[in-house]
């Protein structure tokens, strides 16, 4: 099993759509590989879908609140040997892990926002 060096990763601001729960924990993302300024001092995006997959998960503490239901956001993601937090903008996800590796599902494309459509999203087998 290939595992992902953590220190490669920024996850500040990627989109969370779906949560699987069985042995491992995987986490369906829009990850934001590079955030480019314009020369008009906006920013673009490069993003792509991705599976972010912790393994041989136990302990799980969940803790989401929100007021409204649109969606949660990473803001990051902490790790300290084998216990692992992802601290959303709406709470947090915290376990242990054996550890995890993050596979992009699609190419990714620029965004002047930090998101996916969800036609960006579908992979067409």
């Amino acid at each position: 099993m290939k595992y992902n060096k953590f220190e490669e990763f920024d996850w500040h601001d990627c989109p969370l759509y779906s949560i699987r729960f069985d042995d491992n924990l995987e986490l369906n993302i829009d990850y934001i590989l590079k955030w480019a300024i314009q020369s008009n001092s906006t920013y673009k995006y490069l993003i792509a879908p991705a599976n972010l997959i912790f393994y041989d998960v136990l302990n799980m503490e969940i803790f989401i609140k929100s007021y409204f239901l649109n969606g949660f956001e990473i803001d990051r993601i902490v790790n300290e040997g084998n216990c692992w937090v992802i601290e959303l903008q709406e709470g947090y996800l915290k376990f242990n892990s054996s550890g995890f590796n993050q596979v992009l599902i699609k190419d990714p494309i620029w965004k002047e926002n930090q998101y996916l459509s969800e036609e960006e999203r579908i992979v067409i087998k």
